[in-house]
This record gives C-alpha cells, structure tokens and sequence, in this order.
C-alpha cells in the first residue's frame, strides 16, 4: 500500500517553490529579464501631447531634422535579456513606439550601446521632438509652355 502523503512536508514543499519563484522573479528584475523603458523629461514644459500611430514618429540617427523643432526629453530603451527580438532594429522600434504613445512626432536616436555583445542585447537612447513649424512644402512648378518656334527665331525671321 502506498502511504498518503504528509501534510506538513507538502505544505513546506510549497512554501519552498513559492519563495523560489519570488526569488527567480526578482533576480529576472534585477537582471533585466524585460524591456525597460525610461523617460527623463528637459527643458521648458512641453505641450499637451496626444498619442500617434507608430508608423507616423519620424526617426532620425545622429543627424537631427532641418525642419525648426524641440527636444522634450530622452528615452532610454534597454531591452531584456529574454527579449524576443534582440536585434539593434527592433531596439529603435520600441524607442518608436514609445515615443508614438507620448505624442513625439520625431526621435533622434543619440546612442545605440551594443558593447555587450550576445550576452546583452543592444540599448537605445534617443530624444523625444515636437516641431515648432509645419512642414516646408516644395512648390509645385509648372510645366514650361512649348515655345513657338517663329518667335524663338524672331519676328523678322
């Protein structure tokens, strides 16, 4: 016959993979298991902002754009270890995202940190814009009219 299980030792089982999964939860934390977003704010207080479609935040790497525009404040993307896409790519994505649901109409992507090799994934850091005007449109000019070839050659011929 096979004894019933004790009480006490199950309970202390328990116990036991609940604290190991608190501590493999906070290590996960404290190792940076997930992404990481961080906003630090600078300058002048911004505008009310409203979130945008990702696929509308421009992205700009290192040079920042012509047109007149603010720095509201710098994003920090640090992507977890156990992140599914690790790539320098998908970083900037994330930097995009975030920044879509600020209300940023553009990043400057300041600094890609990938000395860590494959052991860390790459982390980004980039600047939330707003522009200060809108955008300069080229004139459209019109087609040149066909020249009349008499009055290219003169009047008198």
């Amino acid at each position: 016959m096979r004894e019933a299980p004790n009480p006490i030792l199950h309970q202390l089982s328990c116990r036991r993979w609940k604290l190991l999964t608190l501590v493999a939860a906070l290590g996960c934390a404290a190792m940076g298991c997930e992404d990481s977003v961080s906003y630090t704010h600078i300058g002048a207080p911004s505008p009310a902002l409203v979130a945008r479609p990702t696929d509308s935040v421009e992205v700009f790497l290192g040079t920042p754009p012509a047109r007149p525009h603010r720095n509201l404040g710098v994003l920090q993307v640090a992507r977890g270890a156990f992140s599914p896409d690790r790539s320098m790519d998908d970083t900037v994505q994330v930097a995009r995202a975030s920044a879509a649901q600020m209300g940023c109409e553009a990043i400057l992507v300041t600094s890609i940190d990938t000395l860590g090799g494959r052991q860390r994934p790459p982390n980004v850091q980039a600047n939330c814009i707003v522009y200060t005007a809108p955008p300069v449109t080229e004139p459209t000019s019109a087609p040149c009219p066909p020249q009349n070839p008499a009055a290219a050659r003169g009047a008198g011929g």
